[in-house]
Order: structure tokens, then sequence, then C-alpha cells
């Protein structure tokens, strides 16, 4: 529903005779356009709070996000739409090129400079109706899925926000799908869905799956950890990363109740260390096998950043995350800044 405000807003900004509300215009445009690129990797977003039941059940990603499209035509990052060289498919967003196309608007440069080089690490955080979470790296996009949020339409849940998996966004086929990607789709039951679990190269959560077709067998099993070179042709050349992933299956009833697994990962650039490396300093730094689902968990990264968090928490409004680096976190989200926020302002003293 974003392109029913940004179509009217590109409008002004092209065509108001006021300098001022142009230039307000244009400064909304960009200020949504540097959002975008934090959510997105290679043109392609899958946030939190999609606002139908249909959005929420469908596998596919480019059906109504008109932002997606709304960059396809200002960055020409183009390679998810279906089709070849001479042709591309856009089954949802033309209405929105269309409108950009007449208006002229283009994108901000340093903005579109920062889409195509992402050179440097960001790790983010957004408070609206439900919290938002992404960590951007050079190779990936990890997006956390947010949490179901319940409106009162008369029962007919179409007014509800709707959790979406967390995300490990990497390379993708044209026409990416959810079933694409590595992903925590969270508690079985939607109605208590919160997927937020994500810090730096890291995520947690319930219902961890695999992408489609991918061959699981390509890991090296090592102390309670399956490792994956995931930029390796075996492995399907998904993206310049190594993978540290840990999950069970829940065998006591209350476990199953809510998922059939649980777990964790961290991610790595293959750029910054070797795979044996990789696996080396995971297994030095973390010596215990098991981890529960409604307790307390510890992990430290291969980068020796210390994060306790239990996967699946009592309360839906409260993140996973309960410390990094011994420092303890502001976990329920009633109490979290509204607005662009840093990790910082979320540490208790």
């Amino acid at each position: 529903y974003q392109s029913y405000a940004i179509i009217p807003i590109a409008n002004l900004a092209a065509f108001a005779k006021n300098q001022r509300i142009k230039n307000l215009a244009r400064e909304l445009l960009d200020h949504q356009s540097r959002i975008f690129n934090i959510q997105s990797y290679k043109g392609i977003r899958l946030p939190p709070f999609r606002r139908q039941l249909f959005y929420e059940q469908q596998n596919e990603i480019l059906s109504g996000d008109g932002e997606i499209s709304r960059h396809a035509l200002l960055v020409g990052e183009i390679d998810f739409y279906p089709g070849g060289k001479q042709l591309r498919i856009v089954n949802y967003g033309a209405h929105v090129m269309f409108s950009l196309a007449i208006s002229g608007v283009k994108i901000n440069e340093s903005t579109l400079k920062d889409i195509f080089q992402r050179d440097k690490d960001q790790y983010t955080f957004f408070k609206h109706q439900t919290p938002e979470i992404y960590h951007r790296s050079k190779s990936y996009t990890l997006s956390a899925g947010g949490v179901h949020v319940n409106r009162l339409d008369g029962g007919t849940k179409l007014n509800d926000g709707w959790a979406m998996p967390t995300t490990l966004l990497t390379k993708y086929k044209a026409n990416p799908t959810k079933e694409n990607f590595f992903r925590f789709k969270g508690n079985r039951h939607r109605l208590k869905r919160r997927n937020t679990c994500v810090y730096k190269n890291f995520a947690c959560g319930l219902n961890f799956s695999y992408p489609y077709n991918f061959n699981s067998n390509c890991g090296i099993k090592k102390g309670g950890y399956i490792f994956f070179d995931l930029s390796s042709n075996k492995c399907g050349n998904h993206a310049d990363l190594f993978m540290a992933l840990k999950i069970f299956n829940c065998h006591t009833f209350k476990c199953r109740r809510v998922a059939n697994n649980f777990g964790f990962f961290e991610v790595r650039e293959s750029t910054n260390l070797n795979f044996n490396s990789f696996i080396e300093v995971v297994l030095k730094n973390n010596k215990k096998r098991k981890i529960s689902h409604d307790k307390k968990n510890e992990y430290i990264t291969s980068e020796n950043e210390h994060i306790s968090f239990i996967p699946n928490p009592k309360r839906k409004n409260q993140w996973e995350i309960i410390s990094i680096n011994k420092q303890n976190v502001v976990r329920d989200f009633e109490y979290w800044p509204a607005g662009v926020f840093e990790l910082s302002q979320l540490y208790t003293k």
C-alpha cells in the first residue's frame, strides 16, 4: 500500500508549482529509497507487516509491493522479473513504473551509489506498528519478519498485520519466492507469530526451512553444527557466505505445539576468512551442544560477540534477544523508540 502514497508524492515532486512543496516531496522520496535500500538485496525485499491474509499465505515476493517496481525503474535492477535480456514481464507494479516514468523523478545519487556498492555492514531498527530489524552486508540482507498485529475488524482479519519469515536474502532466480531462501517461518499459529531474532550475521527462530531443492548434505556436521560453504557449487552457489547452523527437532509437547524445529544460524562473508577458520572459531567459542526453545541460550559469534537469546519467549511482544556482549537490552517492543533508531538506545543501564 506504499504506492498509494508514493505516486501522489512523486507527482508533487515533479509538477508542484510551489518550490518548497516540490523539495519536501523529493526529500520524502529519497527517505523512502534509503529505507528500501536497507530492507532489500539486489532489488527485492521481504519486509514485515503484509496487511491482507492473502499476502501472508502466498509464496510470491513481488506481488503487492510497489516499492520493488518503483526501484526497478529507478535503479535498473530487474533480474528478478521473468523473461530474457530483451524482454522482462512485470506481473505486478507496471502502474507504479508508468507513474514514475511520467513524473521523471530520479533517485538521489548518493543512495544510488550505496545500493550498488554495499561496501559497509549496516544493522538497523525501525519501530512502527511492528518492529523491523535488518542486517545488511555485501552478499546478503538478513530481514526479520516482524510481529503479528491484531486489529478490531469484525473478525475478518483483513486489517491485521501479518508477520513474514525471518529471511536470509541472497542470490535468486527470476520471479523469486519465499522458498528460494533460508528462513525461519515462526510460530505455527500465525496469530502468535513473532519473527524478530536478528543480530549482526545472526538469526534465531522457529520452523527453520532450507531453500527449495537445497542439498543439505553439502554441509559438514561437526560439534552439533552443520557448516555450509554457500559459495560452493556443491551447496548451490547461493552467496559468498559461510553458514553455521544449529537446529533441533521439537520433542516435547510444549515445543511441538508451536513448531517442528527451532534453532539459530550465523553467516560470514567468505572474503573475511577461510571456511576451515570459520568452523574452527565457531567450535572454539561454543562448547555446549544443546539449546532450549523457551529458555536462555548463549552463542559467541565468529567475531567474538556474545549473544543471549530465547527462540520462543513467553510473550509475543518480547524480543528474543536478551543481551549482547553482556549488556542487557530492552525486550518489550512497547518501550522501543518510534521511527529509526540504533542498538545503543536499547541497552539498559
